[in-house]
This record gives C-alpha cells, sequence and structure tokens, in this order.
C-alpha cells in the first residue's frame, strides 16, 4: 500500500426508511506494528475543517474525528462501545453495536465491512451497515 490513498467511505442506515451514504476523501496510509492507520480531512457543514483517522488492528476499527464535530467509535465484533458526540449544540451519547465486521487485505487495497446497531442517547436509532475501502492512488 502507497502513503497517499483514496478512501471511499459509504453507509447504510434502516429504521423507518432507508438512507445511503457515500464519502470519498484522499489521505495517508501508515502501517506500524502491524495495525493500519488511515489519516483524512473533511469538511464540515460549516466549512470547518475536520481531521479524521481510521486505525484497523486485529479485527477491531476505531474511527476518530476532530475539530468542529469531535468523536471516537470503536467497532469490535460481538461488543458495545459508548462514545460521547460532540456537536455545536451540546453531547450526545453514541452506542454502537457490532453485530459483525470483516476486514479483507490485499496489496492496494484495504477493506472494512460492518453491520452494527446504532443508539442515540438509549434510542434504538437504526441498524446500519458500513463499507471502508482504501485504495493506493
Amino acid at each position: 500500500m502507497t502513503k497517499n490513498v483514496r478512501i471511499c467511505i459509504s453507509g447504510l442506515h434502516v429504521s423507518d426508511e432507508e438512507d445511503k451514504i457515500e464519502q470519498i476523501y484522499s489521505g495517508n496510509y501508515y502501517l506500524k506494528d502491524g495495525k493500519h492507520y488511515i489519516f483524512y480531512e473533511e469538511v464540515s457543514d460549516y466549512d470547518k475543517k475536520i481531521k479524521s483517522s481510521i486505525k484497523i488492528n486485529n479485527g477491531v476499527v476505531s474511527i476518530t474525528k476532530k475539530g468542529l464535530y469531535e468523536y471516537q467509535i470503536i467497532f469490535e465484533e460481538l461488543k458495545s462501545n459508548v462514545s460521547y458526540y460532540s456537536t455545536p449544540v451540546g453531547m450526545l451519547e453514541v452506542e454502537i453495536f457490532t453485530n459483525s465486521i470483516d476486514v479483507s487485505e490485499e496489496e492496494n487495497t484495504i477493506g472494512v465491512h460492518i453491520k452494527y446497531a446504532l443508539k442515540i442517547d438509549k434510542v434504538h436509532m437504526s441498524d446500519c451497515e458500513a463499507d471502508i475501502k482504501i485504495y493506493s492512488e
């Protein structure tokens, strides 16, 4: 895998309706001590930069965002993780229960597929799926 990568993040949220999203970013990839690190920047709805990172290690995936919105989400199969999502209007408690996680690695590609349940402030919001694909540029 090269240092310069393209990151494609797509997701599906199912509650009363299905909501699909897809976002593509350019970023940097590093492999250190068997852990994959991906760093990239996003722009918020308010044109503020958000520094984002993805860490993949032994089937555990964590996503961290810092800037206008700050949070860390940890996906670990058959485990529940609670984090707090800082927004301009206050804090939200976000709970993720990861049903399954599948990580595939090839020479110039890393793929992650996650199925999880999402609760916000202890209320079940949706069942979700996320795909993260990292490609060498």
